[in-house]
């Protein structure tokens, strides 16, 4: 049609559309019912350590104190009849302290955009659609803050899972690890593999998890990111084999349909995870703890004082807490 610009109407494409312009007057496009995210990266250590385990541990205070057993209670053991005994009064229990973190989303909207999308106009809400996004962005900050990646590794964020299992110097929660006095506040001593170009063994996976090992209390997830989890299922499979006192009677297991049990850990890949580390850990003592008054709190919506926009806001106040360090572990120099 002589003087029609496509850009005017709905915008469809010819071919297929025979009579562009009327089409372009007359006929919807469709909108698919979703968001399809191709942007946000999620966390199974995030989600192992909140939603998987049904808990999310809510608490209230200034601040978050441990109480910790760090010594043997003193002049125990046997006695006979008139013997004299010590009656020295022990102090065998030391506080760590650490301070909350807080996080915020922002959430803004014009007024303008809720209107026109308002009605039958609308394929998808708006205010929802950007809700979501938000959200998603939030829990992606939240994912990449545990693990300390940048930049949300500043003195404002949490204690990271880096800063309590790979570190056996640093201070945490107000203990400093490099003393020898405090050598209790440490996780276990790293695990070093040959090279960045070599995959991690099952053989120092195996030393490694039982130096976490107290009793019957054994770590139970596993985690690296893909190259290293790749190298590492690679180096596992061969030793998966089906018996019963007989040879092989099944195919070798050759693949895992998303993750799989090394002893009693459930082994995950998680893409926030530095490269070319693997950790072992027990998320009965290592896990985020959450201000009650403030669990992924929304806020009222504000208008700018001279715009026409909302804004809103999700926060959340938080910590990393880990309780019992020794049962905790890190490999590094692995694929």
């Amino acid at each position: 049609m002589s003087g029609y610009a496509p850009t005017v109407g709905f915008g469809l494409s010819q071919p297929p559309i025979a009579t562009l312009a009327t089409m372009d007057a007359i006929t919807l496009k469709a909108v698919q019912p979703f968001i399809a995210d191709n942007i946000l990266i999620p966390s199974p250590t995030f989600w192992r350590m909140t939603r998987a385990k049904g808990r999310t541990p809510k608490v209230q205070g200034g601040a978050i104190v441990t109480p910790i057993g760090f010594t043997t209670v003193p002049n125990g053991g046997p006695y006979w009849g008139g013997m004299m005994l010590t009656t020295t009064v022990p102090d065998p229990i030391t506080p760590s302290e650490q301070q909350w973190r807080n996080y915020r989303q922002p959430i803004t909207v014009a007024y303008t955009d809720i209107l026109a999308n308002m009605g039958n106009a609308s394929g998808l809400d708006y205010v929802k659609s950007i809700f979501q996004m938000a959200s998603g962005t939030f829990v992606e900050i939240l994912s990449q803050a545990l693990w300390g990646v940048a930049p949300y590794n500043s003195s404002l964020d949490i204690d990271n899972i880096p800063g309590w299992v790979a570190s056996t110097t640093n201070t945490i929660a107000g203990i400093n690890r490099s003393l020898t006095a405090n050598a209790f506040w440490r996780p276990q001593t790293p695990l070093s593999g040959t090279s960045n170009t070599t995959a991690l063994t099952p053989a120092l996976a195996m030393t490694a998890y039982w130096n976490t090992v107290y009793g019957v209390d054994e770590p139970d997830y596993m985690t690296m990111n893909q190259a290293s989890y790749a190298g590492f299922v690679n180096n596992f499979i061969p030793n998966i084999r089906y018996f019963n006192e007989f040879a092989d009677e099944e195919a070798v297991q050759a693949g895992f349909a998303s993750n799989f049990r090394f002893n009693k850990c459930v082994v995950m890949m998680d893409r926030w995870a530095p490269a070319n580390n693997a950790w072992i850990l027990n998320t009965k003592y290592l896990y985020p703890l959450f201000l009650q008054y403030d669990f992924f709190k929304v806020h009222p919506w504000i208008m700018a004082t001279q715009q026409l926009v909302y804004t809103s806001y999700i926060t959340t106040t938080m910590q990393l807490s880990c309780v019992q360090p020794r049962t905790q572990i890190n490999i590094n120099t692995i694929q």
